[in-house]
């Protein structure tokens, strides 16, 4: 059990949701879901995000790499949850990061006219 994360997109538009990001543990990037949301993400709710709040995210991340424990908390702060991992700013906080950006640079490369994609967080 534990934080799981999807990003689903419906490039058809037919309802039927393909899986093109996933991610483990990763709270810094719920609570900036939840933040760009201006609500708290609930469990197995689905979030829709124009593209832009995703390029978003991915600069936030690229702002938050370069220097994680002075940035992190301003940033990209961590949030606590059951299941939800670790709070620190350690290496394993850069990993989590570093893995959101690969997960949603490919997303947004295999999608490219995509203008809405849907976030998934389960625990």
């Amino acid at each position: 059990m534990g934080l799981d994360q999807y990003f689903f997109v419906d490039p058809q538009r037919s309802g039927e949701k393909i899986e093109a990001a996933y991610m483990r543990k990763n709270n810094a990037v719920n609570a900036w879901v939840a933040r760009y949301c201006e609500k708290k993400v609930e469990n197995v709710e689905e979030v829709k995000l124009p593209r832009s709040a995703v390029e978003l995210l991915l600069a936030d991340i690229d702002k938050v790499l370069v220097a994680p424990a002075a940035l992190g908390p301003i940033v990209m702060p961590t949030s606590e949850g059951f299941f939800f991992g670790s709070t620190d700013y350690d290496e394993y906080y850069v990993g989590k990061l570093e893995w959101a950006k690969s997960a949603l640079t490919d997303m947004l490369a295999e999608y490219p006219d995509l203008k809405w994609f849907t976030y998934v967080a389960w625990w």
